[in-house]
């Protein structure tokens, strides 16, 4: 019994004792940005042009919840609806949409541009949204398509071998349930009509997209099923899984297709459920009789994680919980799957809370970046972190040396050779494409990773593109290319396509004429017209090129002499369509412009109004003035209308002129008005945080009152950079450098008001310091009770210097142990974070009791021994066989009694215990000549 106990207690302690953190070059290497997500980011597609397209919708956030918006647009004034984050240099573009796109679907369509298919309705209950957006990358605009014929709340979408988009399940518009059908949708010619399956999907189900063009069903629930699209049919119970539960918000991964495995489809499922599961099982859908065979456990339980494979093919899981939605049993620990041991290892930890609607994406240099987690509705995590797995570090520990690639082709089509230039061509093992990911709810909706066969030459590979388009899906890809030691490239874009990417064909442009002043707008209709494309008219390049989809083309046309001219398309992977002699010019004199209004008519003296104005006759390149002076920032829309903003001028109603290209002009009399009245000047309340080294490159957040669009913010007289006024009252920007020491924070708007933090920041020397600290939002104190561990996060770097330091840990009180790591790398332009923790002993011990029955058990020991033991008399041998194993028996009963059978007595005092006070303990860096000690403070109660 007391063994027994003890060896349980043991077990607990080794159970609950956090490995350490190992080395950069064996599980890699986490980091967190210095700038945070303005928006909920549940929903995210890596673009062709490396950014990143984040919608949020309304964010989780109901009407009906006090700080939340109140419904449509969604933008940033109520931080909601989409952005476009640009991930090589942090800069990012807020966006509003017109419709709640929360919980919708999404894909990268082969033309590159980001489809999002449903939404929300409404909340409580949730109905699902019919509309379908698509986002361009060429135009950074949102235009909405044909409706489905019912509403998706929750739908998975797929991209198919002939470029479709195939949609399934999500909660209808009308409360009735799950959508159980099945739509294709087609660029151009848009929604085909429902396909009903004879079972009712789950939310969000994992499709997969198999080499025989079938769609494979892997989970939520335990039962899989086989789609196919070409006769919308379904072959169900495929295989049933071995954990035999619904794997909620676990993830499913389509291993990497090569031509080594001969692009042999295996499904990797993983975690989910809650409590959640650590299990994960693998099916081979080539397999003659597919089955799920249980794999290795992960090292965490995770239901909301993410799954992203990587170039080297493996599969990092990360983040999750044990319980869903609940930050107490979060899962920071991160693994890697090997499909080629079916193992799993360590890949680190990593910093946040992953949990519901939190996303992760593998970037073009082959590191994974993670955002959000949103378990309460109205708030969410802000945080992003960037993953750099072992691969991109050497033994040890410093950066490795990667590949390269010097040029590649813009698009490949299937089974075609192509010529890779790269100097590394004799080191390269492997070359790969992966899909530009998708990411929602645990899911990567066209999560792909294919293997290319190749030859190296002097300075070049000669790569042979997938096999056909149910291997790979048309469109864009990360091409990648591992060396020897499994390095990878940093990856260039690649679009793969169907036979050779066919050249765009024109075949009318409406109108087919124009004046030789140019700017009238027309639409070009044909076909294969790609995103990117350009259009020019005899030999000069049109203005305001629109791809609306792969059919239709609006643009501006350029100035030209008389007579009929080319139409020239030419797409981005420079084939080119033409038109001949398509659009003639004309040499009829244009009449003068006329003015019908301005809208606002009036607008501060200080200038800077967005002005509308319409009339006719208005022709590209015309000019604005207002009272006599230029107006700025002049776009001619059309001819019957121009977009303006004003210049500066004195109060009073002023005459508005518009000046075309051919010296005609019209005038609308004392049609504005400029008010003396003008915006209070800025005040400014804080900046946090209120240091930063000389360098500058610091993201600060300046608070205060009446900031304005287009406002300009300076430190010590120098102007900061990536200024964003996010609201009214809130301004964020990056520092610039300058020399150390205390300096002004001004902030200036285009009405020349500005505002003045006196003394507000700091700069400070970025060669007195290793940057050693606390965090900005992190404590430097922590209260336990004695037995307890206290742990905080410090930061290291971030201040000129970059190198390795070496830490230690000094000051803890009695009976406690202070644990920090050995070495720590660091940066001098980005802090590298790291934990400390302080274990102390309890002063306290529980006593233990004799149970009732130990005192008779003595008494009975004295007995026995009373009949067998006489004084002064031999014992008989018949008398000691007799009593001795009544009296071996009472003594074990006596002396288990004594090992811990009763009840806990009193608690007693643990002479080794950590005495409660409050500490100061010290951590020291040192790195090369530089030390540097950082102070917290240990409360023990």
């Amino acid at each position: 019994m007391a063994f027994g106990r003890c060896s349980l207690l043991l077990l607990l302690l080794v159970g609950m004792s956090k490995p350490g953190l190992g080395q950069a070059q064996t599980v890699g290497k986490w980091s967190t940005l210095s700038y945070t997500m303005p928006i909920n980011p549940i929903h995210v597609a890596l673009l062709y042009n490396g950014k990143i397209l984040v919608v949020a919708g309304s964010g989780n956030c109901p009407a009906s919840q006090p700080g939340c918006p109140s419904g449509s647009p969604y933008g940033p004034a109520n931080n909601s609806g989409a952005l476009l984050l640009d991930p090589s240099n942090g800069n990012i573009t807020q966006f509003s949409v017109s419709s709640d796109m929360f919980c919708n679907g999404m894909v990268v369509l082969p033309d590159g541009r980001a489809f999002i298919n449903g939404g929300t309705l409404a909340y409580d209950p949730f109905l699902g949204s019919l509309k379908s957006t698509l986002f361009d990358p060429a135009t950074n605009t949102f235009d909405d398509v044909q409706n489905m014929a019912h509403g998706r709340w929750y739908p998975t979408v797929l991209t198919l071998g002939d470029g479709r988009i195939m949609t399934f399940s999500g909660f209808l518009e009308t409360g009735a349930g799950t959508n159980t059908t099945v739509e294709f949708y087609t660029v151009g010619s848009g929604w085909s009509p429902p396909f009903t399956a004879p079972f009712t999907p789950d939310l969000y189900p994992r499709l997969h997209l198999l080499p025989n063009g079938k769609v494979f069903y892997s989970g939520p629930s335990p039962v899989s099923q086989l789609f196919d699209p070409s006769t919308k049919t379904w072959t169900l119970n495929v295989a049933s899984t071995n954990y035999g539960s619904t794997r909620s918000y676990g993830s499913s991964v389509l291993l990497g297709l090569t031509p080594a495995n001969n692009y042999d489809p295996v499904i990797l499922i993983m975690g989910g459920n809650s409590p959640a599961t650590a299990t994960t099982e693998t099916i081979d859908m080539g397999s003659s009789n597919p089955a799920w065979q249980l794999g290795p456990s992960m090292s965490q339980a995770r239901i909301e994680m993410n799954a992203v494979i990587l170039p080297s093919g493996k599969v990092l899981a990360v983040g999750g919980s044990v319980n869903d939605e609940d930050a107490n049993t979060k899962s920071l620990n991160a693994d890697l799957y090997d499909p080629a041991t079916n193992t799993f290892s360590s890949a680190g930890a990593n910093a946040f809370a992953r949990l519901y609607h939190s996303v992760a994406l593998l970037l073009p240099d082959a590191t994974v970046w993670v955002a959000g987690g949103n378990p309460v509705r109205g708030t969410y995590e802000p945080h992003i972190e960037i993953y750099q797995p072992a691969y991109l570090f050497q033994s040890d520990g410093t950066p490795a040396a990667r590949p390269s690639i010097t040029s590649v082709p813009s698009s490949v089509s299937y089974g075609n050779q192509f010529t890779l230039q790269t100097p590394d061509a004799a080191s390269i093992a492997s070359a790969v494409l992966i899909r530009n990911g998708t990411v929602t709810h645990s899911f990567g909706m066209d999560q792909r990773m294919v293997g290319m066969s190749f030859t190296a030459g002097a300075g070049s590979l000669t790569v042979t593109a997938p096999p056909n388009a149910n291997v790979a899906p048309p469109g864009y890809y990360m091409l990648f290319i591992l060396n020897s030691n499994g390095v990878p490239s940093v990856a260039s874009s690649l679009l793969l396509s169907s036979s050779s990417t066919p050249a765009p064909t024109v075949t009318s442009i409406s109108p087919n004429s124009g004046t030789i002043n140019g700017g009238t707008v027309v639409s070009i209709m044909g076909t294969g017209f790609l995103a990117g494309a350009t259009v020019s008219l005899g030999g000069t390049a049109a203005t305001g090129v629109t791809v609306v989809n792969s059919t239709s083309i609006t643009a501006t046309t350029p100035a030209h002499a008389a007579g009929p001219v080319n139409v020239i398309v030419t797409n981005s992977d420079t084939q080119s369509g033409t038109l001949t002699q398509g659009f003639t010019y004309t040499t009829v004199s244009n009449p003068p412009p006329t003015l019908a209004g301005v809208s606002p008519a009036s607008g501060p003296a200080a200038g800077g109004t967005a002005v509308t104005i319409t009339g006719t006759g208005f022709l590209a390149g015309a000019a604005v003035s207002l009272g006599g002076t230029a107006a700025t920032g002049v776009t001619v829309v059309n001819s019957t209308s121009i977009t303006a903003t004003t210049p500066a001028h004195a109060a009073g109603t002023v005459n508005v002129v518009v000046t075309n290209s051919d010296t005609q002009s019209g005038t609308l009399t004392l049609g504005f008005t400029y008010t003396a009245v003008s915006n209070p000047p800025p005040t400014l309340t804080g900046i946090s945080p209120v240091s930063g080294t000389a360098a500058g490159g610091t993201a600060v957040t300046i608070t205060g009152t009446g900031f304005l669009a287009g406002e300009t913010v300076s430190l010590g007289g120098t102007p900061a950079t990536g200024v964003t006024v996010v609201s009214g009252t809130t301004i964020t920007a990056t520092t610039p450098a300058h020399a150390a020491g205390a300096v002004d924070v001004v902030v200036s708007n285009a009405e020349q008001h500005a505002g003045t933090l006196p003394n507000g920041y700091t700069y400070t020397a970025i060669t007195t310091g290793l940057g050693l600290g606390v965090p900005s939002g992190d404590s430097s104190s922590a209260t336990i009770v004695a037995g307890q561990t206290a742990t905080y996060t410090l930061s290291i770097g971030g201040a000129g210097l970059s190198g390795t330091a070496s830490l230690s840990c000094t000051g803890s009180p009695a009976g406690a142990n202070c644990s920090v790591p050995a070495s720590e790398p660091f940066s001098s332009t980005v802090p590298a974070t790291f934990n400390l923790s302080v274990t102390t002993t309890s002063r306290t011990v529980g006593a233990l009791r004799l149970p009732a029955f130990a005192p008779v058990a003595g008494l009975w020991v004295f007995a026995l021994l009373g009949m067998v033991v006489r004084p002064r008399r031999r014992i008989p041998a018949r008398s000691l066989r007799r009593y001795l194993p009544l009296t071996l028996l009472t003594l074990l009963l006596f002396l288990c009694s004594c090992g811990g059978g009763g009840n806990s007595g009193t608690p007693q005092a643990n002479p080794n215990g950590t005495p409660a006070g409050t500490y100061t303990l010290n951590v020291n860096a040192t790195s090369n000549a530089t030390v540097q000690t950082t102070a917290l403070t240990l409360i023990v109660q």
